[in-house]
């Protein structure tokens, strides 16, 4: 209950949720988001070879930095690169484009493997683990169903995925936002 009422347990579910649902939306739909860019499919696949090295390098650096810096940090960082990512959808087919699109994937796929592993043990201890983690599974997974979903149903109703792209860029803006105060809730308990 307690994490449940606590800012930066949503803050980081929410992002969380969101890197899971624009990466199921991406991958679900990558080949047709290619032809709307008039992208060989081969071109728009090979890109997920970088996007896998980016990540790799990513998560060792959060891996190696993440006991001396405030997570929340961390998550800023994920939510930057989710907002390149999804910039870089939306432009691909704009110089720079492509880089943001596979650099922004990398270090949210990155950050997301690195943070979720360590962020509820840090600020809510083991005891109730399974429960705090079950929810913000449970999060994620209904995320990551509906993102294709509303990448689909705007792709239909518009022809398009310039809307769905557009709502996807505010998403992790406003989260980069959030995570600024997302402190670990061990410290408010220390300074008392």
């Amino acid at each position: 209950g307690e994490a449940l009422r606590d800012y930066s347990f949503w803050v980081f579910n929410l992002t969380f949720s969101f890197y899971g649902l624009y990466a199921t939306a991406f991958t679900f739909h990558i080949l047709s988001l290619a032809r709307e860019y008039q992208f060989a499919d081969e071109r728009i696949l090979s890109l997920f070879v970088p996007i896998a090295a980016t990540s790799v390098f990513t998560n060792l650096i959060f891996g190696l930095v993440n006991s001396r810096l405030r997570l929340k940090w961390l998550l800023l960082v994920m939510n930057i690169g989710c907002l390149s990512a999804t910039l870089g959808m939306l432009f691909l087919d704009k110089p720079g484009g492509v880089s943001a699109y596979v650099l922004g994937n990398g270090i949210a796929s990155g950050g997301f493997v690195s943070l979720t592993g360590i962020v509820f043990p840090r600020f809510y201890g083991r005891l109730h683990l399974g429960a705090i983690s079950g929810v913000n599974m449970s999060a994620m997974v209904i995320a990551s169903g509906l993102g294709p979903l509303a990448f689909g149903l705007c792709h239909q109703l518009f022809g398009s995925y310039r809307w769905i792209l557009i709502v996807s860029v505010f998403l992790p803006a406003f989260l980069a936002v959030l995570s600024v105060k997302a402190e670990n809730p061990q410290r408010k308990i220390m300074s008392i």
